[in-house]
């Protein structure tokens, strides 16, 4: 994580100073999108391995690394933080209880676009795999990009993460519920294009293919596409 974050910062200073270097093609970078409930931080841990395993290219996954510097970059509080990464929405008088005190909360639109800058950020230095936070809508202008979407039916997605959290049933299914919908409310906070507009190279079912039929499936149109 420290590395990530001097990266950034150190990407950030050199746009800042340095007007005459050539910049070079952003990229490539593969965005992972997930229905709540799909192994999105399982299938992109797959993928960079075996990348790295046969094509010997150091790729990156990040996920909350992005919150983590969205945090250090505007000072938030870890309150505002976890607002964030659960996506959940604070009420009026809470925004004007941050303000009144010592907590400090910079704004809608000042998080959206940082948070876009810091995953664009990401995405240009390259060889990143992007999971979550809305990557397709701020990386698809990218011409080395490749982006994946994992869907599921509601019940697999359930049951799924019943076993991961050893939790009931009905508690499984008020989670992935309330999750789904609060995703929905983020992607539509971050969503330049509608959501109609926006296509994946490729979809799965995870209900019906494998991991490695996922990661076998990737590696081919990565490689037919050059991206890796």
């Amino acid at each position: 994580m420290d590395n990530l974050l001097i990266d950034y910062f150190h990407n950030r200073m050199e746009r800042t100073t340095s007007k005459v270097e050539e910049v070079k093609e952003p990229g490539p970078v593969i965005t992972l999108s997930r229905d709540y409930g799909c192994p999105g931080k399982r299938i992109a841990t797959l993928l960079v391995e075996r990348i790295k395993a046969e094509k010997q290219t150091d790729w990156t996954m990040i996920s909350k690394e992005i919150l983590e510097t969205l945090a250090t970059e505007l000072k938030l509080n870890p309150s505002v933080v976890n607002d964030i990464a659960h996506f959940e929405d604070r009420g009026l008088g809470d925004y004007l209880a941050l303000l009144l005190s010592k907590d400090y909360y910079p704004g809608e639109q000042k998080i959206k676009n940082t948070l876009s800058e810091i995953i664009l950020s990401f995405a240009k230095k390259g060889h990143t795999i992007i999971v979550g936070r809305a990557g397709i809508y701020i990386t698809k202008q990218i011409e080395k990009s490749y982006h994946i979407k994992l869907f599921a039916p509601i019940e697999w997605r359930i049951d799924y993460m019943s076993a991961k959290m050893s939790i009931s049933y009905p508690d499984a299914m008020r989670l992935v519920e309330d999750m789904s919908r609060k995703r929905e409310q983020f992607l539509k906070f971050f969503a330049v294009q509608k959501k109609e507009d926006i296509t994946f190279d490729a979809t799965f079912d995870c209900s019906q293919v494998s991991d490695d039929e996922i990661i076998s499936h990737v590696m081919a149109d990565l490689e037919k596409k050059g991206i890796v």
